[in-house]
């Protein structure tokens, strides 16, 4: 690793987790809680960047990846298993008051620690992850996006785990950034990072169980199976709130952003036209300054 971040493996209580860090000791903290298919390493840019503003940057190989522990139960994946190992993890570093900036799946995660643990958050960070209430709406009531959600459905199978570990991991580049990359927001080595991220032992498998033990699922193609309504008053965020959207994103459509402000009590959004999925790849530049500004002054 560069000299900048350092990695270091963490009992966070239930299971290990191989976390790299950067920036000052006594530093902020915020933590960055990275999606599937990914790993630390999609938030490098941020790591270095926070670092030199002073804070202490921390983002782990979240439960299943590369080289953090990879429990064989579904069951270890709910989402309680979850919220103890952001506890965990932010206890070790002696914080009892943390920014927390997440994407995809890790997103997902961030949304349920912030409305379980509202007390230990100062400002929640989200990135191209729905709030749980707007994506069973938009399952149920979007037909284009429970379309763009199929692939959940695939994933909960066995044979998602073969099918994406086929051609060396080629499969899941293909599914993950081919686009990106040969549009240059990744380069060979960033390529060669995940392929061997993704060849640790049982890390497919255990980047699949995230969406294996979720309750909440697209319906089948055929309309049976419908996920049921939430509650919107059992999911509401009292944390201050800074949603990011990169708004080509194929799999998670802009509609899971109508009606967000009647779930999150200080909510602003910013919106990214020109961007996919993958922002923290593709728009890091955009994205860094202005997560600092709402650190820094809520705005």
């Amino acid at each position: 690793m560069s000299d900048d971040i350092s990695l270091e493996r963490i009992d966070v209580g239930e299971v290990t987790l191989n976390v790299a860090t950067a920036g000052p000791a006594d530093g902020k903290p915020i933590l960055f809680l990275h999606g599937f298919p990914e790993f630390w390493y999609t938030w490098r840019h941020q790591l270095r960047y926070f670092a030199e503003q002073g804070w202490r940057a921390i983002a782990p190989d979240m439960r299943g990846y590369n080289l953090s522990d990879k429990p064989e139960a579904v069951e270890d994946y709910r989402v309680r298993h979850l919220i103890a190992d952001i506890d965990g993890l932010a206890s070790h570093y002696g914080t009892d008051r943390f920014a927390l900036c997440a994407h995809d799946w890790g997103g997902a995660c961030a949304w349920a620690y912030a409305m379980a643990r509202p007390e230990r958050l100062e400002r929640l960070i989200i990135i191209n992850a729905p709030h749980p209430a707007t994506f069973s709406r938009e399952l149920r009531e979007n037909p284009d996006q429970a379309a763009a959600s199929q692939y959940m459905r695939f994933f909960q199978t066995p044979e998602a785990e073969t099918y994406l570990a086929s051609d060396d991991c080629g499969k899941l580049w293909e599914f993950a950034f081919l686009g990106i990359h040969a549009k240059g927001h990744m380069d060979d080595d960033d390529r060669q990072a995940y392929l061997d991220a993704w060849r640790q032992p049982g890390a497919i498998a255990g980047g699949l169980n995230y969406y294996r033990a979720s309750p909440l699922r697209p319906p089948a193609p055929d309309g049976s199976d419908m996920p049921a309504a939430l509650d919107p008053e059992n999911f509401r965020v009292r944390v201050p709130t800074l949603v990011i959207w990169g708004e080509r994103d194929p799999a998670l459509l802009t509609d899971n952003l109508n009606g967000l402000e009647t779930l999150v009590d200080d909510l602003r959004i910013l919106r990214l036209p020109k961007s996919t999925h993958w922002v923290t790849h593709e728009a890091s530049d955009v994205i860094n300054p202005r997560i600092l500004r709402f650190l820094e002054t809520g705005d």
